[in-house]
């Protein structure tokens, strides 16, 4: 099967002839692998959609090429950003948040929908996906880390704490800005296109369950139920860490039929499937660190390990790495989670 026929199948509730392998983010690798500096994926939608392509097929992954990064927010609502320059910088980082204070908070006036941040080159990049007959998929983060990268991460768990007035406040600025996103990309491109959200910021390593429930969970849930109504089918979340208190609370969040939950290797497969296995493909959770140091042998084998896990989600699995894939990990690394799918998948 080519890579569209064994995701239609997986999502339609069908064995596909192996077990599909995402490479998640591939941006930064397909970049260095194709000789290209780090950055021009992040600043050229052209350049960004080329080297991704280049790496699916190349690699023989599956999956999508797709344009975002993990500071989303921070440009796209008044800030700057850093594209990264040298070899120890692998993706944008945050340069000036727009919502550091709550001065800025209470001023804060988004730019342009369309001329916000990445929303151009986003945009641009989506029309060439569709153009090519690829999968389109949404850009943005979801609603807590778009708002920490806003305001930043440690100003915003302080106001959970102490202002929770200003992180309420923050977080319903961010929910609809990515509610405005979202119908722009579905009256651009249609209906039949991929939800996404991505959670770095609300695992247990930051915020408390209790946390997730206030200040995570409501937004979360208004944003994919609006994914939802828009008449996106499918919505795929990276519950990103370790987020093993908070997953009585995501499985609460409508994914759609099926969403696609993956997973961190902080998160057991076993544990994901108890918990959102009842309503979503199950996808991870290769540690990227182990990509980037172990031996071919060493990933394999590791793979080969969480695939038998996987087989046992009800609604299928897909092997992909818990995080973006390193951008200096070596190639026959990489390789070798093709190879463990297509022998034990």
């Amino acid at each position: 099967m080519d890579t569209e026929r064994r995701i239609a199948e997986l999502l339609n509730g069908r064995r596909p002839d192996r077990v599909p392998v995402f490479p998640f983010e591939i941006r930064g690798f397909g970049a260095i692998d194709a000789g290209k500096p780090i950055a021009d994926a992040y600043r050229s939608a052209t350049t960004s959609y080329a080297i991704q392509v280049r790496a699916l097929e190349l690699y023989g992954f599956d999956g999508f090429p797709r344009y975002s990064y993990g500071a989303y927010g921070g440009w796209e609502l008044g800030g700057d950003i850093f594209f990264p320059e040298s070899e120890w910088q692998q993706a944008p980082t945050v340069l000036r948040h727009p919502a550091s204070t709550e001065e800025d908070l209470l001023s804060l006036v988004p730019p342009p929908l369309r001329r916000g941040g990445c929303i151009p080159i986003a945009l641009a990049f989506s029309r060439m996906a569709q153009q090519d007959g690829r999968s389109v998929i949404l850009p943005f983060n979801g609603v807590f880390t778009t708002a920490a990268n806003a305001s930043g991460v440690a100003t915003l768990c302080r106001w959970t704490i102490r202002r929770p007035d200003l992180a309420h406040k923050l977080l319903r600025l961010t929910t609809d800005h990515l509610k405005q996103v979202v119908s722009l990309w579905v009256s651009t491109f249609g209906r039949d296109i991929w939800g996404w959200t991505s959670e770095p910021s609300c695992s247990n390593q930051v915020i408390s369950p209790q946390a997730f429930e206030e200040f995570v969970l409501p937004y979360e849930i208004e944003l994919h139920q609006w994914m939802l109504s828009l008449g996106i089918r499918h919505i795929m979340t990276h519950i990103c860490g370790d987020q093993n208190l908070n997953l009585p609370f995501w499985s609460k969040v409508p994914m759609g039929a099926p969403g696609v939950a993956t997973f961190g290797h902080e998160v057991d497969i076993d544990t994901a499937i108890e918990h959102m296995g009842h309503s979503c493909i199950i996808a991870g959770n290769i540690e990227p660190a182990l990509l980037q140091n172990s031996t071919p042998q060493e990933v394999y084998d590791i793979c080969v390990a969480t695939i038998e896990k996987g087989r046992r989600a009800p609604l299928g699995f897909i092997l992909m790495p818990g995080c973006s894939a390193p951008p200096y990990a070596p190639p026959d690394n990489m390789r070798a989670m093709l190879r463990a799918a297509v022998d034990a998948g």
